[in-house]
C-alpha cells in the first residue's frame, strides 16, 4: 500500500492517494436545488443521479479532481443518512 496524504482544504476533509491524480472529500451539502449542489460551498462540476435527491445537512464523498474553484466529480456516495426515503 502506497503513502498517502490527507489535508484540510476548504472546510472538507481532503484524501489524495498518492498513486492516482484523483482525490477525494467528504463534506456536507449545503445548497441543492436539483441541478447545482454545493458541498462544503463548494460547487460540485458534472452530474449523478443522485444529485436531485440530496437536500442540505446530507454527508457526502466524492471523489474526482479540482478545477478552478469547482470540484468536478466522478464518483458521488451519500454517506449520512446511511438511509432515506423520499416522494415525487
Amino acid at each position: 500500500m502506497r503513502a498517502a496524504e490527507a489535508t484540510v482544504q476548504r472546510e472538507l476533509l481532503v484524501f489524495s492517494p498518492s498513486d492516482q491524480g484523483l482525490q477525494r472529500f467528504y463534506g456536507q451539502v449545503t445548497f441543492s436545488d436539483g441541478q447545482a449542489l454545493l458541498v462544503g460551498g463548494v460547487p460540485l462540476l458534472g452530474s449523478s443521479p443522485w444529485m436531485a435527491l440530496l437536500v442540505p445537512g446530507m454527508a457526502v464523498e466524492v471523489e474526482g479532481s479540482w478545477e478552478g474553484a469547482g470540484f468536478r466529480l466522478l464518483e458521488l456516495r451519500i454517506v449520512a443518512p446511511a438511509r432515506f426515503s423520499y416522494c415525487r
